[in-house]
């Protein structure tokens, strides 16, 4: 049991790095997409 709880903390921070990781990636892509429409339809 304490190995499993000692084990935990690392897979909790892995998670996290990879949970950042995909959000920003996502974001950067949605934000690619937000100024093409801000570029082809300026108000």
């Amino acid at each position: 049991e304490s190995h499993v709880e000692s084990f935990l903390p690392l897979l909790h921070s892995t998670l996290v790095a990879c949970n950042l990781f995909l959000l920003t990636n996502y974001i950067s892509s949605q934000w690619q997409d937000l100024v093409n429409v801000l570029l082809v339809h300026p108000k």
